[in-house]
C-alpha cells in the first residue's frame, strides 16, 4: 500500500480529468504566485520526474476503469522540463491511466522556451492543444513583467506549432500590466488576433502576497479599477467582432475549442492533480499536496503521505461552489440543474438577491438560465461575495 496518495473511491463510470504539474521555470516572472521554482539542474528535474512517475503507479489502480479524457500539463514551465523527461511522463500517463482516444491534452508552453523539435515531438507525443503564454504583443510589457521572451518569440512559436500540425492553440493575454495603456492593450489584441489562435485567456494583473510584484506595489505603475474595467471591455469588444465567444469569463474561443479541461473546473467535475501545490477533487474530497518540491520527492520516495491538507466537502460547501464557478459561465446557472442538485429552487432560495441584480441590470433570467449580464460580470467578484455571504448566514 504506497501512503503517498489520498485514498480514492471514484465511481468506475466516471470520466475524470488528470493535471500534472511542472514546477520548473527559468525565470519565475515576479508577479507569479502558482508553486515553481528556477534554482533546479537536470538532476533534480529526473528526480522530480521519477516521482511523478512513482505517484501516477500509486493512483493507477484507484482509478482503473475510470477515463481520463482530458489531460493538462502546467506549470510553472513545462517545456522547460525538456523533452527527455515530457516523453518519460507521457509514456508512462498512457500506461498508468485509460486515456480515452479523444482525450483533450494541453501543455502550457512559454515561448521562450520552445522550437520546432520541441514541438513536433510533443506532437507526435500525443499532446494536441498548446497554452502559450504570450501575456503581450508589447515587448516592453514582457520586460515589466520579467518574461523571458519577446512578442517575435512568441510569433515564431505559434507559427511552427502549426506547421508541425497543431490545430488547437490557446494564448495568454494580460491586461493591467504596469505601463500598460488602452494604445498598448488595443495593440496587443490586433497582433494576437493575427495569429489566428482558437482560444485567449484575458486575465486583469493580481497583486499576490509573496510576490516581488506585491513588495513593489506601491511603486508599480499599474492600472487602477475604473481602467481594468475599460480595458477588459475592450478586449471583449475586440474579439467578440473577430468571433469569439466569451463562454467564462477570462476565457474566449471560437466555436468548437472551449477548454474542455478548464470547464470540469468550472462545471464542478472531478479531477486529479499530481505534484507539488497540486489539488484534486474526487468523489466530495479536496485534497492537495506538498507546495515543496523537496517536501513532495521525499514523500513519494519514502512512501510517506504527501498530501498536505484534505477535507470532505459538505454539501453547503458543494453549493456556493457551483454557484461561484457556474456564474462565471457565460451560460450561468440551470434552474433545473440547480434543482437536481440540491433539492432547491434557485429563484426562492436567491429571490431577494436575484430580484436586485437583475433590476440594476447586472443579472438576466433567459431561457431557463440565471446569469450576469456583461455589467454584471464587471463586479462578479462582489455579486458572487453578496451571494455567498447570505447564504452562508
Amino acid at each position: 500500500m504506497a501512503f503517498s496518495r489520498a485514498r480514492l473511491k471514484p465511481n468506475k463510470s466516471d470520466v475524470t480529468a488528470l493535471y500534472l504539474h511542472i514546477p520548473f521555470c527559468r525565470q519565475k516572472c515576479p508577479y507569479c504566485d502558482f508553486y515553481s521554482i528556477d534554482t533546479a539542474n537536470e538532476q533534480l528535474m529526473k528526480r522530480y520526474t521519477d516521482a511523478l512517475i512513482t505517484h501516477m503507479d500509486d493512483y493507477s489502480s484507484q482509478l482503473e476503469g475510470t477515463f481520463i479524457d482530458t489531460v493538462y500539463v502546467g506549470g510553472g514551465t513545462p517545456t522547460w522540463l525538456g523533452t527527455k523527461q515530457l516523453k518519460r511522463l507521457f509514456k508512462h500517463m498512457i500506461k498508468c491511466f485509460d486515456i480515452d482516444e479523444d482525450a483533450e491534452w494541453t501543455v502550457e508552453a512559454n515561448p521562450g522556451t520552445v522550437d520546432k523539435t520541441m514541438l513536433k515531438k510533443l506532437y507526435n507525443l500525443g499532446v494536441n492543444r498548446l497554452s502559450i503564454g504570450a501575456q503581450s504583443a508589447v515587448n516592453r510589457e514582457l520586460s515589466s513583467l520579467g518574461r523571458i521572451h519577446t512578442f517575435e518569440d512568441t510569433q515564431i512559436a505559434v507559427n511552427e506549432a502549426r506547421k508541425v500540425g497543431f490545430e488547437n492553440i490557446s494564448v495568454d493575454l494580460m491586461y493591467g500590466i504596469p505601463g500598460q495603456t488602452l494604445e498598448t492593450l488595443e495593440m496587443s489584441i490586433k497582433r494576437l488576433l493575427r495569429l489566428n489562435p482558437q482560444h485567449i485567456s484575458c486575465y486583469g494583473l493580481s497583486i499576490e502576497k509573496g510576490t516581488p510584484f506585491y513588495v513593489q506595489r506601491n511603486s508599480l505603475d499599474i492600472a487602477d479599477d475604473d481602467m481594468q474595467r475599460e480595458m477588459y471591455g475592450m478586449i471583449c469588444e475586440y474579439l467578440k467582432m473577430a468571433g469569439y465567444n466569451r463562454y467564462e469569463i477570462s476565457n474566449f474561443s471560437l466555436a468548437g475549442y472551449e477548454s474542455r479541461h478548464n470547464m470540469k473546473y468550472w462545471m464542478g467535475k472531478e479531477y486529479l492533480g499530481l505534484g507539488p501545490g497540486a489539488h484534486s477533487f474526487i468523489n466530495n474530497q479536496r485534497f492537495a499536496f506538498k507546495r515543496d518540491i523537496n517536501e513532495y520527492i521525499q514523500a513519494v520516495e519514502e512512501n510517506t503521505s504527501a498530501v498536505s491538507e484534505m477535507a470532505e466537502i459538505t454539501n453547503a460547501e458543494l453549493k456556493c461552489e457551483y454557484i461561484m464557478l457556474r456564474l462565471r459561465l457565460a451560460e450561468g446557472i440551470a434552474a433545473d440543474d440547480f434543482y437536481k442538485q440540491f433539492g432547491r429552487d434557485f429563484y426562492q432560495v436567491y429571490k431577494n438577491k436575484i430580484d436586485r441584480y437583475i433590476k440594476s441590470g447586472h443579472m438576466e433570467y433567459k431561457d431557463g438560465h440565471y446569469r450576469l449580464t456583461t455589467d454584471g460580470l464587471y463586479v462578479s467578484n462582489y455579486i458572487l461575495s453578496d451571494i455567498l455571504t447570505f447564504e452562508q448566514q
